[in-house]
């Protein structure tokens, strides 16, 4: 809170913006002491902006995040039900401290957002002059791409834990970023019971938006019916990342080579080093 305390008592400030996703998992509490933390640096209207997924579309990107992120994941925690957003849970603590006509919820569809770029939707919808570039981070993985990491959480090699465990991880990630194929999808046959399951909560979302999910779901070829499902690897995609191996492969190799080249190009020419105790 020190930094943000500092930063609201800059007189050069005018408007102030607070972005994270894990403000939604600040308690009550928490929240009503930001908001008089806003208070005291003399803000005068705070206003809260969501943007919210649709429930599949939230299940399917939480499934991805928690196997990009897990080291070692544990399949009961990867089931749709346990990735539903539970929106009243995630989103009413907001309306109680800020009141009903401080908060503000947007339907989360790139489709819908100026050239499929939600920080232009967020500047146009606040009126802030946009003056770009853009750096799109943490794109989403192919269904090949995060099958094969599913299956090396499951059963690979464990990322020991330490300073160099996010290195790792990014290094793995970056590898399999490339492989080519259909976006992940959910079955409807997975996921529709969970959504029935919720249709309360679901339907208490859609109020405070002012608008119906409408959600897509048809089936379609590449849909993910279960865990077994995501795990079975067509031919393809084997060929894939055998062709990702023998690139790391080949590169250590050259890279073995470079050293060798100028150990025996530097080496030979160095004045010799004595040491006297």
């Amino acid at each position: 809170m020190t930094s943000l305390q500092t930063e609201l008592f800059r007189r050069d400030r005018r408007n102030l913006i607070l972005s994270g996703e894990g403000i939604v998992f600040l308690t009550t509490e928490e929240l009503a002491e930001l908001k008089r933390v806003f208070q005291s640096g003399k803000i005068d209207e705070i206003d809260v902006f969501a943007y919210v997924r649709t429930p599949k579309s939230f299940i399917e990107a939480a499934f991805q995040e928690r196997i990009k992120n897990s080291f070692k994941i544990q399949l009961s925690q990867l089931e749709p039900n346990a990735l539903y957003p539970n929106y009243r849970q995630r989103f009413l603590k907001f309306i109680e401290v800020f009141g009903d006509d401080r908060v503000h919820f947007r339907r989360f569809d790139l489709e819908r957002f100026p050239n499929h770029c939600v920080v232009r939707d967020f500047c146009q919808f606040w009126q802030i002059p946009f003056t770009g570039p853009v750096r799109k981070i943490n794109d989403g993985l192919s269904r090949p791409a995060l099958a094969a990491l599913c299956a090396f959480r499951q059963f690979g090699t464990t990322i020991p834990h330490g300073p160099r465990a996010e290195q790792i991880n990014g290094f793995l990630l970056n590898r399999i970023a490339g492989l080519p194929g259909p976006k992940v999808r959910f079955s409807p046959d997975w996921v529709v019971p969970v959504l029935k399951t919720h249709q309360d909560d679901i339907a208490w979302m859609e109020a405070q938006m002012d608008e119906s999910f409408d959600e897509d779901l048809s089936p379609t070829q590449y849909d993910i019916q279960d865990f077994g499902d995501l795990l079975r690897f067509d031919p393809q995609t084997v060929a894939d990342l055998m062709g990702l191996m023998v690139e790391f492969i080949t590169g250590q190799l050259q890279a073995r080579q470079t050293r060798q080249i100028a150990y025996q190009a530097v080496v030979p020419k160095l004045p010799p080093v004595r040491f006297s105790l």
